[in-house]
């Protein structure tokens, strides 16, 4: 569990991880160059358990480099990501175990709840209605299309899927994710839980809520990320399909926070690059009306958008 900055949270994700009713397993802390009272409220945690590893770093490395370390620190079979402002149900592990035991799966899903920043529990589930598509998406396949939360938390992987090098988190990227989720996915024993043993929260001042300049770049880099891994490893018609409506659909997000927020300065910067890659999003936007998943919603903010850009 890496943190930074958390130390308002913090105390609420280390008190539900320490009463978990499976007893077998170890917490990993990474402090990635907190600067506020976290690494005290770490510390104090650690001393007081016998299953804890604190590390520190000197420096603010990033979410994805932090994982990747406690990935390195790891001594059991199984991983479970937790993010530091999140809770956990007392039952995480026993039931992510419990499916895992039954299934042989190397990956295990829970569901995701959603809980506002004071830690009120919402009705809402972080996952996308069934598509009306024949064959039915599997798990990789929602993922990559983004009609399930790209998330690299509430999940169990074996460990040794996480040590391989084309799975790593990338360094110092928004939204880091995306990039890691639909790779680990694919083309693997995965299975589900229907419980809530995930709890995310939501909050107006962590990085994926603020938009920034460098959540625009995100999506250039990330189409050429997935073209990149697709071809190399013979990706089908639907799943190029499924990653082009990702593509649109992190476009619409930027576009709905950059206006939610009033950051002209973001809808500008995305109107600029829009200019000159335009036509990529064209591209991709008849590729999935014209494709097998094209009964998969997309926004009419898209379409609308790309027409004020002149490519309709």
């Amino acid at each position: 569990m890496p943190f930074f900055n958390v130390e308002t949270y913090l105390g609420d994700c280390l008190r539900s991880l320490q009463i978990q009713s499976d007893a077998d397993y170890e917490i990993i802390l990474i402090d990635d160059g907190s600067t506020d009272g976290s690494p005290e409220l770490a510390e104090a945690f650690r001393s007081n358990s016998d299953r804890c590893t604190l590390w520190r770093s000197s420096s603010n490395r990033g979410l994805g480099a932090s994982r990747n370390r406690g990935v390195q620190l790891a001594r059991g079979d199984f991983v479970c990501f937790v993010d530091a402002d999140d809770v956990v149900s007392p039952d995480f592990l026993a039931c992510l175990r419990d499916r895992q035991k039954i299934t042989g799966a190397s990956i295990v899903s829970g569901l995701i709840r959603r809980m506002t920043e004071s830690g009120e529990v919402l009705g809402t589930r972080m996952i996308g209605d069934a598509p009306d598509v024949d064959p039915p998406l599997t798990v990789h396949e929602r993922v990559l299309g983004l009609v399930n939360p790209s998330v690299a938390c509430a999940r169990l992987y074996r460990t040794g899927l996480l040590r391989d090098d084309a799975c790593l988190f990338r360094d110092r990227i928004p939204h880091e994710d995306l990039f890691f989720t639909y790779k680990i996915l694919r083309n693997k024993v995965t299975a589900d839980t229907e419980d809530a043993l995930y709890f995310w929260r939501h909050r107006e001042d962590s990085l994926s809520a603020r938009i920034t300049r460098a959540h625009v770049d995100v999506w250039l880099e990330l189409k050429r990320d997935t073209d990149a891994f697709l071809t190399a490893n013979q990706g089908s018609k639907r799943e190029f399909a499924l990653a082009a409506r990702r593509n649109l659909m992190f476009v619409n997000g930027v576009l709905r926070k950059a206006e939610e927020q009033q950051r002209l300065d973001v809808l500008e910067y995305l109107e600029d690059l829009s200019q000159e890659f335009g036509s990529l999003m064209m591209q991709d936007y008849d590729f999935v009306r014209h494709s097998e998943i094209k009964a998969i919603h997309l926004p009419k903010r898209l379409e609308k958008y790309l027409n004020e850009l002149g490519f309709s």
